[in-house]
């Protein structure tokens, strides 16, 4: 399976339903995994469920468990037990127990590198068989969960990550645009100081978001073809790397941040930077395609934010990188490889009609492309939009290069905006990391 074509076509079913307020179809029915059924959940035998995720907070949280109920009530058979789990603490609960006797039947996955490690451990279940029809539906989304050519999970959100910022604080400080180029981005930061607004949040307690931000500038500087490269051999060696590490240096140099970002967390409470998006403290942040449902579960009402908006990442003179490559992914989940079969059913239905409807209504860009005429919110939309305009979308560095790396290049990338680093001991890192696996 192509990654390229398949991630394109997902961008095409994105673009098409927002364009035509119909579907778009990249093969196969136009069908979505699970449709509006909630299938044959196996022999009939009570089975039990335990299901981790990273939805802590409604609305997601509530569709989540509304799912599950669903699912519950047409398989009286069937128990769901949910246990979510804030989402730093999850990566290390999660690989903890997937190491010991009490790992989850079912449980947050997000692909590529990471997930590929928990195969060839072992630990996640085969499921190509049986999700034919998903994987055909679903289309480029799925690309990250194959690996030897073999099903291991799938997503249910997903698309390119962007700027995510509040049109009235742009409003107040007299920018009438969205900044295509890095000149533009910088002198959008200048003006947002100018006017007395914090221009950009960052939660550098948490290091991830962090890493977003220089993922950016390595597939800016170094584009794709490199990167592809280094996920397999993992050398480091091209000079672009420092190009993108000095490139986190003139950021923090701009002063864009909020006061203490280091201790700032990304999405716990008001005083998180989604929280400050949320409440009109910062005017930007740069994240996945969760930020919308992330950022309603921290306004005051609870309500969505309606001044949100979105735009994409901008380009860089002199990289690499084309025009069309994007950070994104998915999120996803997989089942255990000792999990009882129903929790494929379950899995199946998740991504299917009902479930998605609610996620693009509330939360995010759904997999499921018969759900993308839902999407309700202007920042959804315009991160669709800007995800069917994308021709490549890598998935995140972190999850692409694996554990070992993925934390070298997370932390990394909080010293190197600290200016505890620099880019030279920053690549270096990335090779230390690779040598000990």
């Amino acid at each position: 399976m192509s990654i390229v074509k398949k991630t394109r076509c997902l961008a095409l079913l994105a673009a098409g339903a927002l364009a035509m307020g119909g579907l778009a179809a990249c093969g196969g029915d136009d069908k979505g995994g699970g449709g509006d059924s909630t299938g044959d959940a196996g022999s009939g035998e009570q089975v039990e469920i335990v299901w981790w995720h990273n939805v802590t907070t409604d609305p997601g949280k509530s569709i989540f468990q509304a799912s599950a109920d669903r699912f519950m009530e047409a398989n009286p058979n069937v128990k769901i037990t949910i246990v979510p789990i804030q989402n730093e603490d999850l990566q290390d609960k999660l690989q903890t127990a997937l190491n010991g006797k009490d790992a989850p039947d079912m449980f947050q996955q997000w692909g590529a590198g990471e997930m590929q490690e928990q195969v060839d451990a072992g630990y996640v279940m085969d499921i190509t068989a049986e999700t034919t029809a998903e994987v055909e539906a679903i289309g480029g989304m799925v690309a990250p969960y194959i690996y030897n050519d073999k099903v291991y999970g799938l997503p249910y959100t997903g698309g390119a990550a962007g700027i995510y910022y509040s049109q009235d604080l742009f409003d107040q400080a007299g920018i009438t645009e969205t900044p295509k180029t890095w000149a533009e981005f910088v002198e959008v930061i200048e003006k947002l100081k100018a006017a007395g607004i914090v221009p950009i949040g960052m939660g550098g307690k948490d290091a991830w978001p962090v890493g977003h931000w220089l993922y950016a500038f390595i597939i800016r500087y170094c584009g794709i073809d490199v990167i592809d490269s280094d996920t397999a051999n993992k050398e480091f060696t091209d000079s672009c790397y420092l190009d993108a590490a000095q490139a986190m240096i003139d950021l923090a140099a701009l002063e864009p941040f909020e006061d203490g970002w280091l201790s700032v967390s990304a999405q716990q409470g008001a005083g998180s930077s989604s929280g400050l998006l949320a409440n009109g403290l910062v005017a930007m942040e740069y994240s996945g395609v969760w930020e919308t449902g992330q950022v309603q579960s921290l306004t005051p009402d609870g309500e969505p934010k309606a001044d949100l908006r979105w735009f994409a990442f901008p380009q860089i003179e002199g990289g690499k990188g084309e025009p069309g490559d994007a950070l994104g992914g998915s999120d996803g989940m997989s089942c255990h490889a000792n999990a009882p079969k129903e929790c494929v059913e379950f899995l199946k239905y998740f991504v299917g009609d009902e479930t998605q409807k609610e996620f693009a209504e509330q939360v995010s860009i759904p997999s499921n492309p018969t759900a993308v005429q839902y999407l309700a919110t202007e920042s959804l939309k315009e991160a669709a939009t800007g995800t069917g305009e994308t021709t490549y979308l890598q998935i995140w560095l972190d999850k692409a290069f694996g554990d070992s790396v993925g934390e070298a290049t997370n932390t990394g990338a909080v010293s190197l905006l600290d200016g505890q680093m620099t880019p030279e001991q920053f690549v270096e890192s990335l090779k230390t990391a690779a040598r000990k696996g």
